[in-house]
């Protein structure tokens, strides 16, 4: 489906690409990458980071893991953009994340499905980046001590993983992945 839609892009000047060299659509996940308009996000999806094109909402309301992510996820407008807890797939965005807050909120990713095994809640391709042992976690962590199946951002620096029904603030993104409980 994406090709089609790149197809129509490219016919109408939407999006310009050198005919002599390598297609876009040679890259690896090229079919998979949606298109997506950060104008298209909810109004109060207004914090941005340089490093992405998503939108994010800060929620100042304790709550537990999951209740968070149906918050977010109901501020969805289809089909141009797609609300969920934030996930964070890369150093350059944690790190202009973090800076931005003097919280510690519910992320989208956990591993309730397999211990150890960090998930985002969307599709969205993170690579290795949330794998134990990476930079992205806050030292000493994951501890996977006592349940600990959820994560949140550490505003000190880096990922945490804590129990799922514990309370924190919560960070919603609108991006061009769409939530998928399968993954939790």
């Amino acid at each position: 489906m994406w090709r089609a839609v790149w197809f129509a892009l490219v016919g109408c000047g939407r999006i310009a690409f050198d005919p002599t060299g390598p297609s876009p659509l040679d890259a690896p996940g090229a079919d998979v990458a949606p298109l997506f308009d950060p104008s298209a996000c909810p109004a109060t999806y207004s914090m941005s980071v340089p490093s992405t094109l998503s939108r994010y909402r800060l929620v100042l309301t304790g709550t537990d893991w999951l209740t968070a992510n149906s918050d977010c996820v109901d501020d969805q407008i289809q089909p141009a953009g797609f609300t969920h807890l934030a996930v964070i797939g890369s150093e350059p965005e944690r790190l202009e994340l973090e800076a931005m807050f003097a919280e510690d909120p519910w992320i989208g990713m956990s591993d309730r499905l397999v211990e150890s095994s960090f998930l985002p809640i969307t599709l969205e391709d993170i690579g290795t980046y949330a794998a134990p042992g990476s930079s992205a976690w806050h030292p000493g962590e994951p501890n996977e001590q006592g349940g600990e199946d959820c994560l949140h951002l550490k505003t000190e620096g880096g990922l945490n993983d804590v129990g799922c029904t514990t309370f924190h603030f919560h960070l919603c993104e609108c991006d061009a992945y769409a939530n998928t409980s399968s993954r939790y």
